[in-house]
């Protein structure tokens, strides 16, 4: 069972009304179906004037009881950090949750770019980290001192992606991936640490941003070959429509921020 947070699409510049109805829409059902597999869904209040405030995978990355907020250097008005870290400091958690951030960047003097859970994996017991356009490479020796697991660099080789849009965990012992996006080192790293496969759908549909836990696998509705390959290996493959959030560069795991323990 998953713990995870997420946050209501009330608004998305750019959208038509028409796309706002079906992404409300998609989103219902996505949060529906985590509830329907046993996951615990809690909200974060949405933030009427930050653009993608739905997006709450790049908001930080939170393991057991700890969390280093994301940070965009390129949009300091359009920071989500101040809300993630006013939700952890509520009184209504049973357990605290320490709230850090990454170190300051040693010219501007503001936090270095991090973003979050869509840049770090957790994998039994090491941290996977992606290092590249949204996240710097020194924000590994905060995930090191912050958490003290061991942790792995992985360069995210192009410059507009995220590590989630490379990388699908299946289990501990085996990840799928894309040929692309990042660097032909950090893939002979999986390589090393697990059996790996390829990703066969489009890396325009998303399909690393399915979600896979326990016995349950949530892909886009669209995904067919990810659907086809995680039902050979033996999960129960729940389609669901996000073509939406496909077309902005999200899917299920993009959608979400895990409470990991």
């Amino acid at each position: 069972m998953l713990d995870i947070l997420m946050s209501d699409p009330t608004r998305i510049i750019g959208a038509s009304p028409i796309d706002l109805r079906h992404a409300r829409s998609q989103w219902r059902q996505l949060i529906d179906l985590l509830k329907q597999v046993g996951c615990q869904v809690q909200l974060l209040p949405e933030c009427p004037y930050i653009s993608d405030f739905f997006a709450v995978s790049r908001h930080g990355f939170v393991l057991q009881h700890r969390v280093l907020l994301g940070y965009r250097s390129t949009d300091v008005m359009n920071e989500s950090s101040p809300y993630l870290s006013a939700w952890c400091q509520l009184p209504s958690h049973k357990t605290a949750i320490q709230v850090d951030q990454t170190r300051l960047h040693p010219d501007h003097k503001t936090p270095l770019p991090y973003a979050g859970h869509a840049d770090t994996l957790y994998i039994d017991d090491c941290i996977y980290f992606g290092y590249g356009g949204h996240s710097a490479h020194e924000v590994a020796n905060d995930l090191i001192t912050k958490t003290g697991k061991r942790v792995v660099d992985l360069f995210v080789e192009q410059p507009d992606t995220y590590l989630i849009d490379a990388i699908l965990p299946v289990h501990d012992g085996m990840v799928l991936c894309h040929e692309s996006g990042l660097h032909r080192n950090s893939h002979d790293v999986l390589s090393s640490c697990f059996t790996t496969d390829t990703l066969q759908d489009s890396p325009d549909d998303y399909p690393s941003h399915s979600l896979v836990f326990d016995e349950v696998a949530i892909v886009p509705d669209n995904c067919y070959e990810t659907q086809r390959m995680l039902g050979e290996i033996g999960y129960t493959v729940h389609p669901v429509d996000v073509r939406f959030f496909q077309s902005i560069g999200l899917g299920p795991r993009g959608l979400i921020l895990p409470l990991l323990s």
